[in-house]
């Protein structure tokens, strides 16, 4: 028993795998943006090309794709709450950190060929609790699941495709149905 205690007390204390954009009582939170005619005027290509050198070296194909992501996706730190990518990377008050390194990736992307929905998500992931964007590889994915539930089969696909494209870059942690959930998840 005193040799279990022991290594459980010598264990280091876990990295912090998210922090919710929106903070409550159980964690997570939605963002509520309004896009349209009530909402913020999209950010232009030219004035996102003085925060962005790179975007003025694409195509106009490209410019455009990733500018409409970085306007259509919303800011990743709490200080840009309720405003789009763009609008975050332009307001020196948000100090945002990663905005920057966000814009970079719609533009990467975008001249990679990555459009649409699949450009907008990559933007969107959740990836900015780690200190420098981008170094924190293996990311770390813990996957509930039910495999006899009725999306078991589809969640293994999932699951399987994405550890086929992503490889040692995922570290995976797989609980099922009869593992308990932490309480703040409330599942």
């Amino acid at each position: 028993m005193f040799f279990i205690l022991a290594l459980l007390a010598c264990e280091p204390e876990p990295i912090p795998e998210s922090t919710p954009l929106l903070r409550s009582e159980k964690g997570g939170g939605k963002v509520e943006m309004k896009v349209g005619p009530e909402g913020l005027k999209p950010v232009p290509i030219q004035t996102l090309i003085g925060f962005v050198p790179r975007l003025g070296e694409k195509r106009k194909d490209v410019q455009q794709a990733a500018v409409a992501a970085m306007n259509l996706v919303p800011g990743p730190c709490a200080s840009c709450d309720g405003t789009p990518l763009a609008h975050c990377l332009i307001n020196p008050a948000s100090q945002c950190t990663v905005a920057s390194t966000l814009a970079q990736r719609a533009v990467a992307l975008a001249d990679k060929g990555v459009e649409g929905g699949d450009l907008k998500a990559a933007l969107n992931y959740p990836d900015h609790w780690f200190p420098d964007l981008g170094s924190g590889v293996p990311v770390k994915v813990t996957l509930w699941r039910d495999s006899a539930g009725p999306f078991g089969s589809e969640t293994e696909t999932i699951r399987s495709e994405l550890a086929d494209r992503y490889g040692a870059q995922v570290n995976w942690v797989v609980n099922d149905a009869d593992t308990s959930a932490p309480e703040h998840l409330d599942v």
